[in-house]
Protein backbone atom coordinates (compact mmCIF):
# COMPACT_ATOMS: atom_id res chain seq x y z
CA UNK A 1 0.00 0.00 0.00
CA UNK A 2 1.76 3.59 -0.95
CA UNK A 3 1.60 6.23 1.08
CA UNK A 4 -1.52 8.25 1.61
CA UNK A 5 -2.10 10.67 -1.54
CA UNK A 6 -5.07 12.91 -2.38
CA UNK A 7 -6.39 12.53 -5.84
CA UNK A 8 -6.51 16.03 -7.35
CA UNK A 9 -2.71 16.18 -6.01
CA UNK A 10 -2.15 14.39 -9.38
CA UNK A 11 -3.14 16.51 -12.04
CA UNK A 12 -1.41 19.49 -12.96
CA UNK A 13 -2.65 22.68 -11.41
CA UNK A 14 -5.10 20.07 -9.02
CA UNK A 15 -7.84 20.42 -11.74
CA UNK A 16 -8.40 16.97 -13.72
CA UNK A 17 -6.91 17.71 -17.27
CA UNK A 18 -10.19 17.50 -19.50
CA UNK A 19 -11.62 20.26 -17.55
CA UNK A 20 -8.69 22.52 -17.87
CA UNK A 21 -8.45 21.58 -21.99
CA UNK A 22 -12.24 22.76 -21.81
CA UNK A 23 -11.86 25.95 -20.53
CA UNK A 24 -8.85 27.02 -22.29
CA UNK A 25 -10.76 26.00 -25.76
CA UNK A 26 -13.94 28.07 -24.80
CA UNK A 27 -11.95 30.91 -23.97
CA UNK A 28 -10.22 30.63 -27.43
CA UNK A 29 -13.70 30.71 -28.89
CA UNK A 30 -14.55 33.74 -27.02
CA UNK A 31 -11.91 35.62 -28.43
CA UNK A 32 -12.52 34.60 -31.96
CA UNK A 33 -16.58 35.19 -32.01
CA UNK A 34 -15.00 38.87 -30.75
CA UNK A 35 -12.76 39.40 -33.55
CA UNK A 36 -13.45 40.18 -36.92
CA UNK A 37 -12.78 38.77 -40.14
CA UNK A 38 -11.05 41.60 -42.27
CA UNK A 39 -10.65 40.90 -46.39
CA UNK A 40 -9.60 37.33 -45.93
CA UNK A 41 -7.28 38.21 -42.46
CA UNK A 42 -7.80 37.32 -38.75
CA UNK A 43 -4.95 37.77 -36.72
CA UNK A 44 -6.95 36.77 -33.57
CA UNK A 45 -8.04 33.39 -35.14
CA UNK A 46 -4.19 32.68 -35.55
CA UNK A 47 -2.80 33.53 -32.40
CA UNK A 48 -5.76 31.19 -31.15
CA UNK A 49 -5.08 28.07 -33.18
CA UNK A 50 -1.07 28.72 -32.64
CA UNK A 51 -2.47 28.63 -28.65
CA UNK A 52 -5.07 25.57 -29.34
CA UNK A 53 -2.03 23.27 -30.10
CA UNK A 54 -0.05 24.96 -26.84
CA UNK A 55 -3.47 23.97 -25.14
CA UNK A 56 -3.64 20.63 -26.49
CA UNK A 57 0.06 19.40 -26.08
CA UNK A 58 -0.13 20.27 -22.35
CA UNK A 59 -3.56 18.41 -22.12
CA UNK A 60 -1.46 15.37 -23.61
CA UNK A 61 1.32 15.51 -21.16
CA UNK A 62 -0.30 16.42 -18.25
CA UNK A 63 -2.84 13.21 -18.65
CA UNK A 64 0.19 10.86 -19.38
CA UNK A 65 1.43 12.12 -15.66
CA UNK A 66 -1.69 11.68 -14.05
CA UNK A 67 -2.20 8.31 -15.36
CA UNK A 68 1.04 7.53 -13.96
CA UNK A 69 0.61 9.77 -10.37
CA UNK A 70 -2.91 7.83 -10.12
CA UNK A 71 -1.06 4.14 -10.76
CA UNK A 72 2.47 4.46 -10.04
CA UNK A 73 2.98 0.69 -10.60
CA UNK A 74 1.66 1.47 -14.52
CA UNK A 75 5.81 1.84 -14.67
CA UNK A 76 6.82 -1.63 -14.89
CA UNK A 77 5.34 -2.38 -18.02
CA UNK A 78 5.96 1.13 -19.61
CA UNK A 79 9.78 0.49 -19.06
CA UNK A 80 9.76 -2.54 -20.59
CA UNK A 81 8.49 -1.13 -24.00
CA UNK A 82 10.43 2.15 -23.98
CA UNK A 83 14.36 2.24 -22.66
CA UNK A 84 14.36 5.60 -21.99
CA UNK A 85 12.26 5.64 -18.25
CA UNK A 86 14.60 7.45 -16.31
CA UNK A 87 14.15 9.93 -13.45
CA UNK A 88 16.95 12.47 -12.07
CA UNK A 89 17.71 11.63 -8.98
CA UNK A 90 18.10 15.59 -7.80
CA UNK A 91 15.09 15.67 -8.97
CA UNK A 92 13.23 13.28 -6.89
CA UNK A 93 14.76 14.76 -3.89
CA UNK A 94 12.63 18.27 -4.84
CA UNK A 95 9.85 16.66 -5.42
CA UNK A 96 9.67 15.87 -1.55
CA UNK A 97 7.41 13.97 0.25
CA UNK A 98 5.23 10.91 -1.92
CA UNK A 99 7.17 11.67 -4.56
CA UNK A 100 5.50 8.06 -5.50
CA UNK A 101 2.45 9.85 -6.31
CA UNK A 102 4.73 13.18 -8.61
CA UNK A 103 6.72 10.49 -11.02
CA UNK A 104 4.21 10.77 -13.82
CA UNK A 105 4.89 15.04 -13.32
CA UNK A 106 8.72 13.76 -13.40
CA UNK A 107 8.62 11.26 -16.59
CA UNK A 108 6.59 13.33 -18.84
CA UNK A 109 9.08 16.50 -18.85
CA UNK A 110 11.14 14.25 -21.03
CA UNK A 111 9.24 13.36 -23.51
CA UNK A 112 7.10 15.14 -26.65
CA UNK A 113 4.29 14.95 -27.15
CA UNK A 114 3.88 17.71 -30.02
CA UNK A 115 3.18 15.26 -33.09
CA UNK A 116 0.66 12.81 -33.48
CA UNK A 117 3.51 9.67 -34.30
CA UNK A 118 4.88 10.29 -30.63
CA UNK A 119 1.38 10.70 -28.96
CA UNK A 120 0.11 7.69 -30.00
CA UNK A 121 3.43 5.56 -29.24
CA UNK A 122 3.85 7.17 -25.98
CA UNK A 123 0.08 6.33 -24.71
CA UNK A 124 0.33 3.07 -26.50
CA UNK A 125 3.32 2.08 -24.35
CA UNK A 126 1.55 3.05 -21.52
CA UNK A 127 -2.01 2.08 -21.78
CA UNK A 128 -2.62 0.20 -25.17
CA UNK A 129 -4.65 3.32 -26.16
CA UNK A 130 -3.78 5.29 -29.47
CA UNK A 131 -5.67 8.78 -28.78
CA UNK A 132 -5.67 9.56 -32.92
CA UNK A 133 -7.00 7.67 -35.86
CA UNK A 134 -5.65 6.91 -38.65
CA UNK A 135 -7.96 9.63 -40.34
CA UNK A 136 -7.12 12.11 -37.67
CA UNK A 137 -3.21 11.51 -37.38
CA UNK A 138 -3.34 12.97 -41.23
CA UNK A 139 -5.71 15.85 -40.02
CA UNK A 140 -3.69 16.82 -37.41
CA UNK A 141 -0.27 16.45 -39.35
CA UNK A 142 -2.41 19.12 -41.52
CA UNK A 143 -3.03 21.06 -38.73
CA UNK A 144 0.45 20.91 -37.16
CA UNK A 145 1.80 22.09 -40.68
CA UNK A 146 -0.42 25.36 -40.54
CA UNK A 147 0.50 26.14 -37.06
CA UNK A 148 4.00 25.81 -37.74
CA UNK A 149 3.73 27.86 -40.80
CA UNK A 150 2.16 30.52 -38.83
CA UNK A 151 4.93 30.32 -36.02
CA UNK A 152 7.85 29.77 -38.10
CA UNK A 153 6.53 31.63 -41.22
CA UNK A 154 4.58 34.46 -40.52
CA UNK A 155 2.06 32.06 -42.24
CA UNK A 156 3.62 33.08 -45.93
CA UNK A 157 3.69 29.49 -47.74
CA UNK A 158 7.28 27.96 -48.50
CA UNK A 159 8.39 25.08 -50.24
CA UNK A 160 8.60 23.15 -47.32
CA UNK A 161 4.98 23.96 -45.86
CA UNK A 162 3.67 21.73 -48.38
CA UNK A 163 5.24 18.05 -48.32
CA UNK A 164 3.18 16.52 -50.97
CA UNK A 165 4.85 17.32 -54.44
CA UNK A 166 0.92 17.47 -55.91
CA UNK A 167 0.48 20.32 -53.51
CA UNK A 168 3.63 22.00 -54.50
CA UNK A 169 2.89 22.45 -57.89
CA UNK A 170 -0.67 23.50 -57.29
CA UNK A 171 0.31 26.58 -54.97
CA UNK A 172 3.80 27.28 -57.01
CA UNK A 173 2.65 30.90 -57.74
CA UNK A 174 1.48 31.40 -54.14
CA UNK A 175 5.03 30.33 -52.46
CA UNK A 176 7.10 32.94 -50.75
CA UNK A 177 4.18 35.78 -51.53
CA UNK A 178 0.82 34.48 -50.44
CA UNK A 179 0.21 33.61 -46.76
CA UNK A 180 -2.46 31.47 -45.49
CA UNK A 181 -5.41 32.27 -43.80
CA UNK A 182 -7.00 31.60 -41.06
CA UNK A 183 -10.89 32.43 -40.62
CA UNK A 184 -13.38 32.41 -37.21
CA UNK A 185 -14.68 29.02 -39.79
CA UNK A 186 -11.04 27.64 -39.75
CA UNK A 187 -10.53 28.33 -36.19
CA UNK A 188 -14.14 26.67 -34.81
CA UNK A 189 -13.20 23.57 -37.40
CA UNK A 190 -10.23 23.12 -35.71
CA UNK A 191 -11.55 23.95 -32.13
CA UNK A 192 -14.40 20.65 -32.65
CA UNK A 193 -11.26 18.58 -34.14
CA UNK A 194 -9.20 19.10 -31.26
CA UNK A 195 -12.51 18.92 -28.06
CA UNK A 196 -13.44 15.64 -30.02
CA UNK A 197 -10.34 13.64 -29.49
CA UNK A 198 -9.55 15.16 -26.09
CA UNK A 199 -12.97 14.11 -24.96
CA UNK A 200 -12.55 10.72 -26.24
CA UNK A 201 -9.42 10.29 -24.89
CA UNK A 202 -10.36 11.45 -21.79
CA UNK A 203 -12.83 8.53 -21.79
CA UNK A 204 -10.45 6.32 -23.37
CA UNK A 205 -7.51 6.55 -21.16
CA UNK A 206 -10.28 6.18 -17.80
CA UNK A 207 -11.27 2.56 -19.07
CA UNK A 208 -7.97 1.25 -19.79
CA UNK A 209 -6.48 2.38 -16.78
CA UNK A 210 -9.72 1.36 -14.63
CA UNK A 211 -9.08 -2.21 -16.38
CA UNK A 212 -5.21 -2.54 -15.10
CA UNK A 213 -6.21 -1.73 -11.88
CA UNK A 214 -9.23 -4.06 -11.55
CA UNK A 215 -6.74 -6.38 -13.54
CA UNK A 216 -3.39 -5.64 -11.38
CA UNK A 217 -4.56 -4.39 -7.82
CA UNK A 218 -6.29 -6.47 -5.03
CA UNK A 219 -8.19 -3.65 -4.38
CA UNK A 220 -8.48 0.18 -5.68
CA UNK A 221 -7.61 2.35 -3.08
CA UNK A 222 -10.29 5.29 -2.26
CA UNK A 223 -8.35 8.07 -3.73
CA UNK A 224 -7.56 6.25 -6.89
CA UNK A 225 -11.08 6.03 -7.71
CA UNK A 226 -11.61 9.25 -7.14
CA UNK A 227 -8.81 10.05 -9.70
CA UNK A 228 -10.21 7.85 -12.47
CA UNK A 229 -13.51 9.91 -12.17
CA UNK A 230 -11.21 12.99 -12.65
CA UNK A 231 -9.47 11.83 -15.76
CA UNK A 232 -12.77 10.89 -17.67
CA UNK A 233 -13.79 14.75 -16.46
CA UNK A 234 -14.34 16.85 -19.89
CA UNK A 235 -15.74 19.99 -18.23
CA UNK A 236 -17.96 21.11 -15.87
Amino acid sequence: MSEEFIAFECFSGGVSTGTTLKMKIDELRELVAASKDTEGLNTTAEVCLIGLIAYFESFCKDTFAAIINIHPDIVYDFSLKRDDVIVNATDILIAGDNVRHKLGFLLAEKYDFGSAKSINNLYNALLKVSPLSRDEVDKFNKLLNDRNLLVHHGGVYTMKSATDIYIRRLIKDKVFYDSLVVSKKDFNMWADFIDGIARKMCQACHDALEAILQRNTAEIERQQEIGLEYLKEYGF
